[in-house]
Formats: C-alpha cells, structure tokens, sequence
C-alpha cells in the first residue's frame, strides 16, 4: 500500500508540472502571437512592406468547360496572394514556432479582384498565415472562376481558343502598393503547371504567359493608376467528338444524294430518299446551330457553311428528281418533242452511257414525174399527188416509242445531274477541306 501511494503521488506531481508547462508555453504562444498581430494592420496597406509590393500566386489547376453560347471559360484555380514584412521575421529556433495560422481577417487583405470574371467561388478554406521569415499569406485558396472569353468559332470543331483573364487593383493605387512578379516560381512570365489536369474536349497550350499591365483612369483633374496581372490562355480543341458525330454523318448523307439519283423511278423511293436526306441534314444543322454561338459574316463557321452547301445540293437533288420523275411518268399519248428525240437518238446517250432510241427506218416512195401542165386544175392534181406520196418524218407517232422516248429522256437528266452532283460534292469538299487548312 505504501508503494502504491508514493507512485500515485509521483504520477500527480509530475501531470502538475506537465500542465504547468504547458500553461506556460501557451501563454508564452499567445504572448508572442498578440506581439506579432500587434506590429500588423487589418484594413489598410502596411507602409513597411518589402519595395511596397503584393505578389500572388495563380496556379491553374483544371478546365472545367467552356460555353460557346455564352462565351465564358470556367477554370478551378488557386489563387495565393502574399507580401513581406521584414520587421516581422524572427527565429525559430528560439520558441520552435515556424507559421502562424490566424483566423479570417487578421490581417490587411490586398483587394485583387477579377475584372473578367462573371463568377467566383472561393473555397471554404480562408486562414491566414504568417511565416517566420516575414511571408504574410491573407488569402491561399482554390477558387472556382467563370471569365468571359471572345469564342471564334470560325474553325469549327479545328478551332483554338485564346482567353485573357485580368486580376489587379481595385480600390487602392500605386500610391498604396505596386504589383510585382512571383519570386517562388523559376520563369518571370510564366506559370507552373505542374498541378494542371488536362480536359476531355480541350488541350491548354503550354507554356501560359502573364504580364504586369498597367490601367489609368482619369478623376476629374487626376489619374488613377492601377497595377494588374494580364494571364493569356489558349485552348486546342480535341476535335474527335464532333468529327465523328457531326461532320462524318453529314458527308455521308451527302454522299447518299447520289443514291436517289441512282434509283430507279420504278421502285416508288427516289422522291422519298432524297426528301428524308434533305431532312437529316436541316438536323445536322440545327444540331450545329445548338452547339455554336450566333457569328458574324466573318466569323461565320466553316463547318456550317459546308453543312448549308450540302442543304443546297440536296435541295437541288431533290427539284431534278421529282422533274424526272414527272417526266417518267408522262403520258404515251403526249408526243415527245422533235429536239428531245433528236438527242435521245443521237450519240449524247452513249456518251452517258444510255440506250439510245432506235428509229424506223425512212420510207421512200418513188414519186413520178408529171408533166407540167399549163392549167390549174391540173397543178392542183399534181400537188395533192405530190403531198400523198412524199417521204414520212422521222417522228414516232406510236404511242409505246412515245413512252420509250420519255422515260430515255428522263434517265439522261438523272444522269447528267449525277455527273454535276457528284462533281459539285467533291469539288465543295475540297474547297472547304483547304480554307480550313489555309486559315482563311
């Protein structure tokens, strides 16, 4: 028992000191905190800062999207603003304290504000720090930032997109504080993104330059200067999505125009094809017209304008088609005209490879000579002889060469038309194919 007290009363005593010292270390951390908050302002810039300069840190850290109808660009950041006081540093190896963690609004906080931004959402992390050597950090938090950004979407879906993003000065001047470059990251003009996630549909183009820019804004009989940094952003689109949704379907239905024209009448779908073809691509276009913001006529997308192109040729398809199919369908009693036999006859069709119409052969009728004859009623014999005898027209009169001689003419307008719809569909691809590639 005797035992058993003495270690109990051993346990208690030195628990007193431990609690002791602990009281006394707090106190002594408190002390030196409220020393140190004592030296700081809240709310209005420190006279003693080092060169009297505000620093920050933009680290990019994923592309959330980019609207193209309301040309904004929303990115997650993390924004890290700092300054120096030298008067402030002490060592740490006296007390073993290296930072301090304050709570919101400690400190003066820089007003850097976003002047492109339509949106910022900081996360809920809002500590301030003060590091042994001076480093004050009022704001080190990751930030939601929607900025607009002028989309040109004249590339479509090959398209880049440069975005300038503005962060700087709002109420206080360069009489209060100057702007200056990072001095944690290696390169002057440039940002690390080493933390940066590429996206899914756009590629950031390294390296992402920024700049200290400068903007003056005159009050009455002064000008106002104001410090800001300058961010240039430039985004490849990954085109694979739209090329295999948008573009491949709509060169392909193109493609198919030549199978209306290839059908036969008889089948009772060639009107049907090309009027469902002509719908699919409206469809293509009202699919494009949802994706991409309204342009200009110099910014109009190429891709659009080539989807309109195939619309156009389509429509076209479809005018011929139901103009050959009426001509197919013309009544044998309607005689075909002289000209159109002369070319349904002729070598025209072998050139577009076509049966040609097969003529009778002329019948010649030996007509005798007549004496001439010093009356009249004689002359009129003779004439009326002459009419009854002479050689027939090389017109077919039968109804069933009538039926031929229309549906061989209809055939070689879907012909033709195949030969220039066809040449129409791939010398507009090319064309467009190249502008794109050119730039222009």
């Amino acid at each position: 028992m005797i035992g058993l007290t003495i270690v109990y009363q051993a346990l208690l005593v030195s628990s007193f000191v431990l609690l002791t010292c602990c009281f006394l270390s707090l106190q002594e951390e408190q002390a030196f905190i409220t020393s140190i908050l004592n030296q700081t302002t809240k709310n209005t810039p420190h006279t003693n800062m080092t060169n009297n300069t505000v620093f920050l840190y933009f680290d990019l850290y994923q592309l959330l999207g980019i609207d193209e109808k309301e040309g904004t660009v929303n990115i997650k950041v993390w924004l890290y603003t700092f300054y120096y006081l030298p008067h402030l540093a002490w060592d740490p190896t006296m007390n073993n304290i290296y930072m301090i963690q304050l709570p919101p609004r400690s400190v003066w906080t820089p007003d850097l504000v976003p002047f492109d931004a339509t949106e910022v959402i900081y996360d809920g992390y809002s500590e301030q720090v003060i590091v042994y050597n001076g480093l004050i950090v009022p704001r080190s938090s990751t930030a939601n930032v929607k900025m607009t950004c002028s989309i040109q979407v004249k590339y479509f879906p090959f398209d880049s997109q440069e975005c300038h993003f503005m962060i700087g000065q709002w109420a206080n001047t360069h009489s209060a504080f100057r702007l200056g470059r990072d001095p944690i990251v290696n390169h002057p003009t440039k940002i690390d993104l080493y933390n940066f996630h590429q996206s899914g549909q756009w590629h950031l183009v390294e390296p992402v330059n920024y700049s200290i820019g400068n903007r003056t804004f005159r009050n009455f009989t002064e000008f106002w200067n104001y410090d800001c940094y300058e961010y240039v952003m430039i985004f490849n689109r990954v085109p694979t999505f739209y090329v295999t949704v948008i573009l491949i379907p709509a060169i392909m239905m193109g493609a198919m125009s030549i199978l209306a024209l290839i059908l036969p009448v008889e089948s009772g779908e060639k009107i049907s094809l090309a009027v469902t073809i002509l719908l699919a691509q409206v469809v293509e276009l009202l699919v494009l017209s949802d994706i991409l913001p309204p342009s200009t006529e110099e910014d109009f997308p190429i891709a659009g304008s080539f989807v309109v192109f195939l619309i156009i040729l389509a429509s076209i398809s479809l005018l011929v088609t139901v103009i050959s199919s009426t001509i197919y369908y013309t009544p044998p009693c309607k005689r075909v005209p002289r000209c159109i036999i002369m070319v349904i006859s002729s070598r025209v069709m072998d050139i577009f490879f076509i049966a040609k119409l097969k003529l009778p052969k002329k019948v010649t009728k030996k007509i005798d000579k007549v004496a001439p004859q010093s009356n009249d009623n004689e002359k009129t014999k003779r004439e009326a002889f002459v009419k009854e005898h002479k050689e027939p027209e090389p017109y077919p009169d039968d109804q069933e060469i009538n039926s031929v001689g229309w549906k061989m003419f209809a055939a070689l307008i879907d012909r033709i038309f195949l030969i220039c719809y066809t040449t129409a569909l791939i010398s507009g691809a090319i064309y467009f194919y190249n502008r794109a590639q050119s730039g222009d």
